[in-house]
């Protein structure tokens, strides 16, 4: 049914869809949001992962843009081809391109891609929730992540899943965009002020086990190695929007000048674009 097609849009659970007759600006800020994700904290450990030289944060943000750059061209050839074959959906796209008969695998692909993003949600939340329990003086059960991890996935996260009807669910999008922006922000302001580095006055509230070991660098490019592929898949599904690329483009308003798939373009550079920043 029409009012069940969000359920096929992976992201749309994640961040609000542009309107029909959106806008360049509108689709940026769409975009943007259906790309960021709590994900991107995680990035850092992606770039400890290959070396733990300070001078690495150098090659890896090449790769950071590199990857923004290739995932940005991949998803704008989506929408075009999907526009050339008259396609408006990921699955509709694939049909006609590859031919009915494997259409099934690009559905499969998306729900397995969303359910591990369910998953790792829940395990952020209820890890979240267990912390904030236990600063209230709880003990017991609800100091534990793995009994919020199912409380939250049965009675949060299993509802919001089952509706029919998605819109509801963009206020959520804006303020956890919000949300990560300002967790960016206080992060930065403490790296300047030095409060976590060795010595500074919060220095010890880090538990030993979490606390970084710089060291200098061993090699050209702070010791850039093969396990800078691990940076490499982080990255490829941060930058993953892809199953909304026809989406996005049928839903881009016509311009008044210029093709479409320039101003298309134009929004798919400022969306990528915001993500990589942030």
């Amino acid at each position: 049914s029409a009012r069940a097609a969000p359920l096929l849009s992976a992201a749309s659970v994640a961040s609000p869809q542009p309107v029909p007759g959106a806008s360049v600006s509108s689709t940026i800020a769409n975009l943007a949001k259906n790309i960021v994700g709590s994900g991107v904290l995680a990035l850092a450990a992606g770039v400890g992962a290959f070396s733990g030289s300070r001078v690495a944060i150098v090659p890896a943000m090449v790769l950071l843009f590199l990857m923004c750059g290739l995932s940005g061209y991949t998803f704008s050839s989506i929408a075009r081809v999907s526009a050339e074959v008259g396609a408006t959906t990921y699955r509709d796209a694939w049909s006609k391109v590859f031919g009915e008969r494997s259409a099934a695998f690009p559905n499969v692909a998306i729900v397995f891609k969303t359910f591990v993003g369910c998953l790792a949600y829940a395990i952020i939340l209820g890890d979240s929730a267990a912390s904030m329990a236990a600063l209230a003086g709880a003990g017991g059960s609800l100091a534990s992540p793995n009994v919020w991890i199912g409380l939250l996935s049965a009675f949060v996260l299993l509802p919001l899943c089952l509706l029919r009807d998605l819109s509801s669910l963009s206020i959520g999008s804006i303020i956890g965009t919000l949300g990560t922006s300002y967790t960016a922000v206080f992060m930065a302001i403490r790296c300047l002020d030095g409060s976590y580095a060795a010595g500074g006055s919060r220095a010890a509230l880090i538990p030993p086990a979490s606390r970084p070991a710089f060291s200098p660098s061993s090699g050209v490019l702070g010791g850039l190695n093969m396990k800078a592929l691990v940076l490499v898949s982080m990255l490829a599904t941060t930058f993953l929007a892809h199953y909304n690329a026809p989406k996005f483009f049928t839903e881009l308003a016509k311009p008044k000048t210029g093709t479409k798939l320039a101003s298309f373009n134009k929004a798919v550079a400022g969306g990528f674009g915001l993500a990589a920043l942030l």
